[in-house]
């Protein structure tokens, strides 16, 4: 999906007509972008599934997470993605536009930090918000 603020719900059975009844709908940012069609289950999932398999740690998730967003907000401070991003006025329901100009990651953020978020995907996981891959809306030219 290249656009998750454009990604439709999806209703299963709708094209055949629906009778008496509820219709499920379904977010297709998830079930057909996050979704591993595979196994059938969230790609949170499987990354869990790949830390315990290979044993990497939550601290060496967080620590390689740290890294890569270090290098990420100086690549990106350096100008090194200017060229690859077309800015977007965005109209506000107040106020002035919001241009925008620059992805929504890297954050400026520290291994303290890191530590701090609780797993995602399983009560005792080592996947969070802050090591996993973000989600950004986005769009392709």
């Amino acid at each position: 999906q290249e656009s998750m603020s454009r990604s439709p719900y999806l209703m299963a059975g709708a094209r055949a007509g629906l009778r008496l009844g509820h219709a499920q709908m379904v977010d297709s940012v998830i079930h057909d972008g996050l979704w591993d069609a595979f196994n059938d289950y969230h790609m949170g999932i499987t990354a869990e599934n790949l830390a315990e398999k290979y044993a990497i740690s939550r601290e060496e998730q967080d620590r390689f997470a740290l890294r890569s967003q270090q290098k990420a907000l100086a690549a990106q401070q350096a100008g090194c993605f200017a060229q690859e991003i077309t800015p977007v006025t965005v109209p506000q329901p107040k106020g002035e536009a919001l241009r925008v100009e620059r992805d929504e990651q890297p954050r400026d953020t520290s291994l303290e930090a890191l530590a701090r978020l609780r797993p995602a995907f399983r009560k005792e996981g080592t996947v969070t918000a802050g090591n996993a891959s973000s989600l950004n809306d986005g769009a392709a030219v």
